[in-house]
Formats: C-alpha cells, structure tokens, sequence
C-alpha cells in the first residue's frame, strides 16, 4: 500500500487566515469535491489571533494551521487510500488561501507486510 501525505507552506496569503467561518467550509468543501468523507471537524482558535482546523477523514485527516499576522499558513493533508489525490484538495484550498508563494513537500511511503 502506498500512503501519500503533504506538507505545504503557503507564504504572503491574501485570504482573512483568522476566519474560521470562512476557511472551514473551504476545507470541508475541497474534502467532497476530492471525494474524501469527513469523519469529524475540529476548530482551535488562539489568542489574539491564529487558527487550527483538522477534518477527520476516513481516509485519514487534513489540518491548517495559520498564522494571520505573518501571512501563513500550513497544510498537511495525509491520505491512506491510493486512489485518492491530494493534489486536487490542496488546489481547491490553494484558491481560497491566494498564497504569492508555496512550498510543497511530498511524502510517500510504502508500506508492506
């Protein structure tokens, strides 16, 4: 089995990274489209601003972290089911967050019995 998981660091986004009745839908949105199932949703904020959401997914979970004030903001989306993409999650998000600059890091792994 292949497990596929991505670290991306979005830099200089344009999107408000404090409104979590803004960014939720955006990732629960980008979760249906991409044909994942939402198991569960979770949302921090910090003070005075910042934010944490992690959707549960049964396929295994995607998480953003942001930090408003310096313009960014953290994506880990972590898939166990090889035929689903990450990539087109993360380019529903990418949209939404209207970064100038991303770094992404790709991990897979391969795991056998």
């Amino acid at each position: 089995m292949k497990v596929r998981e991505l670290h991306i660091d979005a830099y200089d986004c344009k999107c408000n990274l404090n409104d979590s009745k803004l960014l939720l839908p955006i990732l629960v949105r980008a979760a249906k489209k991409s044909k994942f199932k939402v198991v569960k949703k979770i949302v921090y904020h910090y003070k005075p601003y910042g934010l944490t959401i992690v959707l549960l997914l049964a396929e295994t979970h995607a998480s953003l972290f942001t930090w408003p004030e310096l313009g960014y903001a953290a994506v880990e989306i972590f898939l166990c089911n090889e035929k689903k993409n990450p990539y087109k999650f993360w380019k529903i998000i990418k949209k939404a967050l209207m970064p100038k600059r991303v770094k992404i890091k790709e991990i897979v792994r391969n795991i056998t019995k």
